[in-house]
């Protein structure tokens, strides 16, 4: 994308809920931000995300994510049934058709659910501390559009992907702003890949954190000189992952 195109233009923007529409423009202020986003959205793929979404797929993942932020994992068929007073088999329809569209994750060995975006129960490089549990993100742009998803400040700890250097990220204004990071130098890179599968394994594997600007484009030299994408700063970086994740529990709930 043109830094300078209308980013209106420039991407399809779907009604998840009424009156709450995806990904939340209002959001992306900065041009390289907003170049981002269409990109992180085209590699994505979302227009099969958000065709033929309906409530009931809506309800269902929903619960998902909450599961995921207040019990620190998935939960089982027989766990979201009981919380949605839905009969399991209709769960897992529902559950089946987000797979397809890539809006949860399963462990394919395995066969059960272990995340939906922004979070996941494997272990992965960024584990966010929200409402006094942990859980993991399942990638640097995920981890910083969690607070806005949840209209709660979190506290990210990650770590530097060319040095494995500890990152530090705090949220002020319930999720939407950077309010501390350690370094202060650690920036994001969206890198862009298009997925041709599931996401979690993709395109998600090139949103980092770095130390800095510089540590950065040493590594990205050495190991992805051909691998287009942004160089953001973390207030860059927590527009695009609002603007991704804001919606996804937006008009519901507490807070709506």
């Amino acid at each position: 994308m043109d830094i300078a195109e209308p980013l209106e233009k420039s991407i399809s923007v779907f009604e998840v809920r009424p009156g709450v529409t995806f990904p939340d423009l209002t959001v992306v202020r900065t041009p390289v931000a907003r170049a981002a986003l269409a990109d992180i959205i085209k590699a994505f793929g979302i227009e099969k995300c958000f065709a033929n979404y309906d409530a009931d797929q809506d309800r269902v993942r929903n619960s998902v994510l909450r599961s995921l932020a207040e019990r620190g994992r998935a939960p089982e068929i027989g766990e979201l049934a009981e919380d949605l007073e839905l009969p399991s088999d209709t769960v897992a329809d529902h559950l089946s058709a987000l797979r397809k569209k890539d809006l949860v994750v399963f462990d394919t060995a395995q066969g059960r659910l272990v995340g939906a975006y922004p979070l996941t129960e494997r272990q992965t490089e960024h584990r966010i501390e929200i409402g006094g549990q942990q859980s993991h993100a399942m990638c640097a742009i995920d981890a910083l559009g969690t607070g806005a998803m949840f209209r709660q400040d979190i506290r990210i700890t990650s770590s530097c992907r060319a040095s494995g250097a500890p990152i530090t990220i705090e949220t002020a204004d319930a999720g939407t702003r950077i309010k501390s990071a350690d370094p202060d130098s650690a920036i994001v890179w969206s890198g862009i890949q298009v997925s041709d599968g599931v996401v979690a394994d993709s395109l998600c594997t090139v949103l980092a954190f770095f130390s800095s600007a510089q540590i950065f484009e040493e590594w990205r030299a050495g190991e992805h000189p051909h691998t287009p994408g942004y160089r953001l700063s973390l207030a860059e970086g927590i527009e695009v992952g609002g603007a991704i994740f804001k919606p996804f529990l937006a008009g519901i709930g507490p807070g709506a």
